[in-house]
């Protein structure tokens, strides 16, 4: 419920702040001016904008848009910060999925070298590997010791999993420029998450301290930085982790690569194998997870279509009112010799200039959103990416231009079917 009363709150505070200024204004007007038809402005084009190379030899149909958006500067302004915020929540809805799209993408399909990863429900000793490699299924066998400790740095301290390596091991470690590391040799591999959490840079050193009592400590010296999107919080030698945690020659899991067709029959073996917890197969944890978001897709049409309403509405309100202001000066404009079809073409040029200085606003905008919402997702195990997709920005901006070319209909139908004889008796026209 607190979602939906602050959702309220902003609603009914936005519509408050809205009416209380045009209340205000029209409260500030004296009685005998209100009695008297409000004076046009002039409209003028300035000075500089004449001046531009090419601006005097446009065509009037060109030019009279400028005039009539900076005729209302406030309105205008207004109308171009709203089709900035559409096009933000637009974008930043479609940079989600780019986000999952990339993530699930970068790891599965890149980093992960394995098919499918064994859980034992306590450490076990080599013989069960040996076991697991003579199934005719597999391929490889690649022993994995996860163990849960404490990290120290500085007087700062994270709790995550450390995840010992054999030589050779299935998981590809990426620096910065998504460039392939080596495994660790002697000391300890951090993902980039952990590293800031803690303010460790490569080079110093860190101190582990296992989740199980009596295990001591140990410092190691912090090889290199990792930026895998997903994966635990450290990787260190296998031989290190038993080591530390006194395993000798146990390990706690094990990744395999299988033959074609070999993941039915591999969870069939495993789920008879006495010790093990389960099994994880890449392509179907990939495909799970894609399922699942089904939801997600869900509510990020919703965002797209409030987006693109938000748009519509915005576009509406602001061509009725301006072809209400400016009915009997349209209709003078038909009186003259004007075709409909130019007057639609002056109103759709005014609001498709609004819609891409709303474009050139929103873009930029709607990145740094969305590179921020990246952040806010991020956490220990999970790092979102914030890359936007060129089909994204595309979409959100065609969206935009869609909705704002709709909207205008209803007016310019209602602007052509002004009566040109009432115009023509109007002291206005």
């Amino acid at each position: 419920w607190e979602v939906g009363a602050a959702g309220f709150a902003l609603g009914v505070g936005a519509c408050f702040l809205a009416g209380l200024g045009a209340a205000r204004q029209a409260a500030s007007i004296l009685p005998a001016a209100a009695m008297r038809p409000e004076a046009p402005s002039p409209g003028a084009i300035p000075v500089w904008l004449e001046r531009l190379p090419g601006f005097a030899r446009l065509s009037f149909i060109y030019r009279l848009p400028v005039k009539y958006l900076l005729r209302q500067p406030r309105r205008t302004l207004s109308t171009i910060l709203a089709v900035a915020a559409s096009l933000m929540l637009i974008l930043t809805a479609g940079s989600f999925l780019d986000a999952i799209d990339l993530l699930l993408t970068h790891h599965f399909d890149e980093l992960v070298r394995y098919d499918a990863q064994i859980i034992f429900t306590r450490p076990v000793e080599g013989a069960v590997l040996a076991e697991i490699r003579a199934w005719p299924e597999v391929l490889d066998v690649k022993p994995v010791v996860d163990y849960p400790a404490r990290i120290h740095f500085a007087g700062r301290r994270i709790e995550t999993t450390v995840s010992g390596l054999a030589e050779g091991a299935m998981l590809t470690l990426e620096d910065a420029g998504q460039r392939p590391m080596n495994q660790p040799g002697e000391g300890i591999i951090l993902r980039d998450f952990q590293a800031r959490k803690l303010g460790v840079k490569a080079g110093e050193t860190v101190t582990l301290e296992p989740m199980t009592p009596g295990l001591g400590t140990r410092d190691f010296k912090v090889e290199a930085i990792a930026f895998n999107p997903m994966g635990v919080g450290g990787y260190l030698p296998i031989e290190q982790v038993r080591e530390m945690v006194r395993y000798e020659g146990s390990v706690t899991g094990a990744t395999v690569t299988l033959r074609r067709g070999g993941s039915d029959r591999l969870q069939e073996r495993v789920s008879d194998l006495a010790l093990a917890a389960g099994v994880e197969v890449k392509a179907r944890a990939k495909k799970d997870i894609t399922d699942y978001l089904g939801l997600v897709y869900i509510v990020v049409g919703i965002m797209v279509f409030a987006g693109a309403l938000l748009t519509a509405a915005v576009a509406f309100t602001i061509t009725q009112v301006n072809v209400m202001e400016r009915g009997q000066e349209l209709a003078t404009f038909r009186m003259l010799g004007m075709a409909q079809s130019q007057i639609g073409h002056l109103v759709t040029l005014e609001n498709l200039a609004t819609a891409l200085a709303g474009i050139a606003i929103g873009l930029p905008a709607g990145r740094i959103l969305a590179g921020w919402l990246s952040q806010t997702f991020s956490n220990d195990l999970i790092v979102m990416p914030s890359g936007i997709f060129m089909r994204t920005y595309l979409g959100a901006i065609a969206c935009v231009l869609l909705a704002v070319w709709a909207a205008q209909w209803p007016s310019l139908k209602a602007a052509n079917a002004v009566s040109l004889v009432e115009a023509a008796k109007s002291r206005e026209a």
